[in-house]
């Protein structure tokens, strides 16, 4: 049976809890923390997070080693965010090549975006500066600024939520800039219709993407000439930052053969030809470090590929929760009903009871 991805967690907690629930199951990446009470970790004999760290790229250890240093999830494939373009439109503007930065792409706006003598948006220059009400990867995009503008999202005991800070604030500034009716770069609005369906219209010149969305875009506009460029980076910003999306097999703590489901796991996630093969039936880029090299030769799988090695998270005691928080916190400055400052103040505030709570349980 098929669960809807949107109904997964709670189809599996509702089994686990009924104990009806597999061996094996699926977290998400940002997960564990809260799920880790239902999980049995790897045997240490059997594989150890210093084997972890050889063999997958950092932020699988970020993600699924515990604080005990056990592991427990390992994934098949590993996602990022890029940075999709239309080409057409891109040639119309005389614009020659995809921004590598955000200043560049900044720069771009007001060259690609369309608006009417009402100032209303007939073309985004980009879908950016929504909430997820119309950009499902809003408050990835937002997340992923803050890391690479230097921002330490939460302390290191994982106990307090530390983003609201300068660094913090000019990137939720910099990303509200676009959905701000004032602003010389404003691109888009909660009105526009779904991010995906409005590049595939040619509604929007360019949006920040996964992998796993090129397949929707084909399906929905097999004509549209698009191209797929690196995630946009920090001018001068030194080393690359990009954001993961990937998902990991682990182990009920009601199995009865636990040793037995992580040997499966182990398998099908580190055996090379066992990979190599899921890669090529699933169309997605490999997690193994090994089959990494081979992915970048790959025109479909290049770009996410290589920014698997520089992917980088971050604690979130609940994901959903914390998503909701951010982009409500989008939503009340774009709107002016909070000023930024106060907003991303809030969120801190909302996501540290969180994680106080999530300690008292």
């Amino acid at each position: 049976r098929q669960i809807p991805k949107e109904n997964y967690e709670r189809t599996l907690l509702n089994a686990l809890a009924a104990g009806e629930g597999p061996d094996i199951f699926m977290i998400h990446n940002p997960w564990l923390p809260k799920q880790i009470g239902k999980i049995i970790p790897m045997p240490s004999t059997l594989f150890n997070a210093a084997d972890l760290i050889q063999l997958f790229p950092t932020v699988v250890e970020q993600d699924f080693v515990g604080s005990d240093r056990r592991v427990y999830a390992l994934p098949i494939y590993l996602d990022t965010l890029a940075l999709f373009y239309n080409r057409e439109l891109f040639d119309q503007a005389a614009i020659v090549r995809p921004p590598a930065t955000w200043d560049e792409f900044q720069s771009l706006i007001p060259r690609l975006r369309s608006l009417n003598a009402a100032n209303q948006i007939e073309r985004a220059g980009a879908a950016i500066g929504g909430s997820i009400a119309t950009i499902d990867n809003a408050v990835d995009v937002l997340t992923l600024l803050m890391l690479q503008n230097g921002t330490t999202m939460v302390n290191v005991d994982g106990a307090q939520a530390t983003f609201a800070d300068a660094t913090g604030l000019a990137a939720l500034n910099f990303y509200v800039q676009f959905g701000n009716a004032g602003s010389p770069y404003y691109t888009w609005n909660d009105r526009q219709t779904n991010h995906v369906d409005s590049f595939a219209a040619g509604k929007a010149a360019m949006m920040v993407d996964y992998q796993d969305t090129i397949a929707e875009l084909k399906d929905k506009a097999p004509f549209l000439n698009f191209g797929v460029a690196p995630m946009l980076q920090v001018t001068g910003g030194g080393s690359a930052i990009n954001q993961p999306n990937y998902w990991g097999l682990t182990v009920s703590k009601r199995s009865e053969s636990p040793e037995e489901a992580w040997g499966f796991i182990l398998h099908a996630t580190t055996d090379e030809k066992t990979v190599r093969n899921s890669v090529v039936a699933f169309g997605r880029p490999p997690a193994l470090r090994s089959q990494i090299e081979a992915a970048v030769a790959d025109p479909n799988l290049s770009v996410f590929a290589a920014q698997a090695l520089t992917a980088r998270s971050w604690y979130q005691v609940d994901e959903e929760e914390i998503e909701e928080a951010f982009s409500d916190a989008i939503t009340r400055v774009v709107t002016g009903q909070t000023p930024s400052e106060r907003a991303l103040r809030e969120v801190e505030d909302f996501v540290s009871v969180l994680m106080r709570d999530a300690v008292v349980e």
